[in-house]
Order: structure tokens, then sequence, then C-alpha cells
């Protein structure tokens, strides 16, 4: 928001602007100043007393005009850039600074944490002191740093908050899971390296178990088809995270880091043991996320904020250490990122409050704008919902009118392939089945017909056409238990079809009565307990299952409705 706020992103001009006042909490403490201002707003002291924690923050908001489109926004109001601001206030100048009091309070108390490990205020310097006094270099660093940050261009603006913020939620985090926050503080450089490395994969970066048993398999093949294949592997494959996470931080390391920078600190990590420090750190981390494995005590032992530990022979990151690393690190990041002054770029989804859901099928289902021949699969998906939504018995049930669109279709309907034609097929029958008969589709439904034998061939389509239609496909069941079997495998895919849970139920129990006719009740048996377990919330089918004996018709309508339809009148 506040790169945004600069102006910078603008296409026209602003059209409203707001003077916005709120107040941060932070144990740094302004002295002998009056305030700090910088590109991205005001810090002032919330009172004369040293003990006053309160900062107020101002902020001119700057409000594009639209340029099209319905509705206004006059303003986002202040805490969405506090928020942000007091990210890049604790980041630059190694304190804490919150929205919220409690948080600050907790953090500078002084005391251990919940398992009494630890105290933070002697893992980490200056960060959680009860009082920090801003100094005139503090200020000059938070503008400059500020200026920079805000001129960076978008993409790099936005991975480098998120590694600002990361970072800050692993400092808060110190203050009550010390593994977590040593994982999150390597995180928030990995974060970078996978975006912005330039990192392109080669074959010798491929896990060795993997790629010796790839080349292996692929003795005898002619070479242009190694080649695909290996090219295909690394198309999808996260090659060497953790030497990637380490050639970039050490590519962002100055010499200031061992020189200036390291001249306070206590046992600073020199360079010929940094590349074996940064492993280990990522070795700890991958030890936490994977087994949940504690830092050995020597890292979180009072050492006078040593940055560093021999551990098994290697001279190990403390907190310390890390943090100031990882401070070093971003804040290369920011000063080597291109610049700009003006980026004209759509951050309408990137502003405060702006939630992306998908939209109910009746605002999609029957346009033509845009349409394509592959979104017959969208469409059909969508109408499912709608039909069960009616099955169901909700009161907003509604079945969209979908005459335009088949009949926008219709022509093209020989010059498809076949998977696009299979769910246009099953989006016209359903459609005609569930809707008065003056509202079907008549003319031009002779085309659709001419390719019926498609829809009844075996497809997930098919199944659930079938299934609404109160009809027992005639595959046999062995091709109708593998059809179900590649409709959930498949779902999640984009080529795939997802069908609401009731139906997917509905579909098993179809199976399980194919399976009770034979007097296959064992088979029955199972495929109802799939159901159960593929619709939890569904108390009739659970007690269907506990009652159900062989001789008992299993009907989807009466088990899985509130009230039984019938789907084909």
């Amino acid at each position: 928001m506040l790169q945004i706020n600069t102006g910078k992103l603008f296409v026209g001009k602003p059209e409203y602007i707001n003077e916005l006042r709120g107040v941060l909490y932070s144990n740094l403490r302004l002295v002998g100043t009056a305030k700090i201002e910088t590109a991205a707003g005001t810090l002032l002291a919330g009172g004369s007393s040293l003990n006053n924690p309160a900062l107020v923050y101002e902020l001119t908001e700057q409000i594009e005009a639209r340029l099209d489109g319905p509705g206004f926004l006059l303003s986002h109001r202040i805490e969405p850039y506090a928020k942000d601001f007091a990210v890049l206030v604790s980041f630059a100048l190694n304190v804490v600074c919150t929205v919220d009091f409690a948080t600050t309070e907790r953090l500078c108390n002084g005391k251990p944490d919940a398992a009494g490990r630890y105290t933070p205020r002697t893992l980490v310097q200056r960060f959680f002191d009860e009082k920090v006094l801003c100094s005139p270099a503090d200020l000059q660093k938070l503008r400059e740093f500020t200026d920079q940050f805000l001129a960076l261009e978008r993409k790099s603006f936005l991975g480098a908050m998120r590694a600002m913020r990361t970072y800050v939620v692993a400092m808060h985090r110190i203050a009550d899971d010390v593994e977590l926050a040593y994982t999150l503080l390597v995180a928030s450089i990995e974060s970078l390296a996978q975006k912005f490395d330039g990192h392109e994969g080669a074959w010798g970066d491929v896990d060795d178990q993997k790629r010796l048993a790839i080349d292996k398999a692929l003795v005898g093949a002619p070479e242009d088809v190694a080649q695909r294949v290996r090219s295909a592997i690394l198309s999808t494959e996260h090659t060497k995270l953790k030497k990637r996470f380490h050639d970039f931080t050490l590519s962002h390391l100055t010499p200031e880091f061992f020189r200036e920078e390291a001249s306070a600190e206590s046992q600073p990590v020199g360079r010929n043991d940094l590349s074996d420090a940064i492993e280990q750190a990522y070795k700890l981390r991958s030890a936490y996320v994977h087994t949940l494995s504690q830092l050995p005590w020597s890292l979180i032992a009072p050492n006078e904020f040593c940055e560093t530990v021999l551990e098994d022979r290697v001279q190990t990151l403390t907190l310390q250490g890390l943090s100031r690393l990882v401070r070093h690190v971003i804040g290369e990041f920011v000063k080597r990122q291109p610049k700009l002054n003006m980026e004209p770029y759509d951050y309408s989804l990137e502003r405060a409050g702006v939630v992306l859901a998908s939209l109910a099928p009746q605002y999609w289902i029957g346009t033509t704008t845009g349409m394509r021949l592959d979104d017959g699969r969208l469409r059909f998906e969508g109408l499912l919902e709608q039909i069960t939504s009616h099955l169901l018995g909700r009161g907003d049930a509604v079945v969209t009118d979908l005459r335009k669109v088949l009949s926008v279709v219709e022509p093209s309907l020989p010059n498809m392939k076949r998977e696009q034609r299979v769910p246009f097929l099953a989006l016209l029958y359903c459609f005609n089945s569930f809707v008065r008969s003056e509202d079907r589709l008549v003319e031009g439904a002779g085309t659709f017909h001419r390719f019926a034998e498609e829809l009844d061939a075996p497809s997930a389509e098919s199944v659930f056409v079938h299934l609404l239609m109160n009809r027992t496909p005639h595959w046999p069941l062995e091709t109708h238990e593998a059809v179900i079997e590649e409709y959930f495998h498949r779902r999640k895919h984009r080529s795939g079809l997802r069908a609401p849970a009731t139906l997917e139920a509905a579909s098993l129990l179809g199976i399980a009565e194919r399976h009770r006719i034979t007097g296959d009740w064992l088979g029955a048996e199972t495929f109802i307990s799939q159901a159960v377990e593929n619709l939890p919330s569904c108390l009739k089918l659970r007690e269907f299952e506990k009652s159900f004996h062989g001789a008992m018709f299993i009907n989807w309508q009466t088990i899985l409705l509130p009230a039984r339809h019938s789907p084909a009148e």
C-alpha cells in the first residue's frame, strides 16, 4: 500500500487527497526530534515521556481517479498503511514496531518464553530492548532505505515486502517459538532466492539419486528423446533449493558486512566460515520443517550476543548472527534492484481489503462474451452446482437460461474435438431435463443429438448425466468403476471435471447398487463406505450405512436429498 500511495503506479491523477493519522507502538524513542519525515509518512513522538511507547503516524493519502467501471473509493483509512510502515520501521531500525500495544508490551517486557528456555532480549541485541533511543544515524538510515524501497519496480517491491514482513514475524516468534523463528529467518531470504536469483536449472542440479536413476533408464534411448525427457523433468523440478539459497545469500554480501557492520558484534562470522554457516542454517531450517527438531542448546543459551557458536565442528549462526545476515541481504537486494520514478501498473487486486473469490455460476454460466470451445467443462460444472442446489432444496437455487450459449455452440460442434464436445452435450441434456418444456432448447438440438453416442460412451460427464437422468450406464461394472476412479484422480486438474460433493457421493452409491444387484454385498458396502467418507456431513448417509443389508435398494435420491426428487421430470 505504501508504494501505491506514492502515485508512481497511477495511470490517472489523484481524485481524493486525505490526511490520515494513526498510532504505532514501539520501543523506539524519539529524543530531541520533533518528527521523522519519510517518503512513506511521518512519525512523531506520542508524548514527552520516554516511557510512552506510542508514536503518531501521519500520511497524506492519494486515491487515483477511476478511469472506468462502477463504484468509487474515498479512502483505505490509516490501518493498512500503518501496518506496512510498522514493518518498514521494524526492519530498517531493528526495533519492535506494531499497530498493537499488547504485542509491543509482550515483546519488550524482558520475560522468558512460555517454556522458560530463554529470554528473547538475551538472544538478539537491541530488537527487544525496553527502550531504543533514536539516533541521527537511525533517522538517516530510515529515510534513505524508505526512498530506495519505494522506488523499486513493483515486482521487486512486493518480493522485498514479503521478505521484510517474514523477517519481522520471525523476530516476533522468538518470544514463543525459537525454532520457528530461525526457520522463518531463513525463509525470508529463501523467498527472494526463489524468485530473483535468475536460476536456470541444469541437469546436474537434480538430486543425484533421482538423476542417476533417470539416466540409467534412458540408456539406449535416442539422444533427442533423452534430452526432451530431461528438459521436461527440469521444467517442473525445484532444483537445488539449498544451493540457490546459499549462492543468493553469498552474492548479496558486501565488504561492509565484514567490516563496519561487524565492528560492534561479538564473534562475527568470518568469510571462510560463512559458506558452511549458511548451509548449516538451511539444514537447521529443514530439520525443523520435516521433523520439528529443536535448535542446539548452544544457539539459545545466553552468549553475550555472539553471532556464531561452534556446533559439530561447524561455525553455526545464532539468532543474533542470522538476523544481522538477513537484514544485510534483504537490504542489499533493495539497493541493487532497478528503480523507477513512474511505473503505470494495475494494482487494483493488490489494494488492502481486496479478496478474490469465485463467482456463483449464475453470473457467468450463461454469458457468451469471450466464450471458447474449451469452456464446456466449466459451464457443465456450473450447471451441476445449480442443479445440486435445486435438489437440496436451497432457497436461492436457480437454473440459468443456457439457450443462447448452446445456440452459439451448436454450429461449431462438428469441428470440435471429442473432449471439447462431450461437456457441451452433457450441458444440453441436463439443461433440457431440468427446465420446463417451453424453456428447453429445441431449435438446433438436432445437431447435439447427432453426437449423442459420444455422451453415451464412458466418461465422467456421462456418469453424472446418467445419474441425473436416473439411469444406469450400459457399460460393464468394471468400466463404470474405472471411470469413477479416473474422475477422482483427475478432478483437481484443469482438464478434469469436478462435480458437487453430493453428486460425487451419489455416483458411488450408484456403483454400490450395481454390486448389490449382482449379489456382491461386500462390494456394495465398500462403495457405501466410500460415499460416507466423501460426504461426511450427510447424517442420513451415515445412518443408511449402519442399517444397510443386501435386500435394501440403494436409492441415492432417498438417501442424500431432503425430500424425494425425480431429476428426469
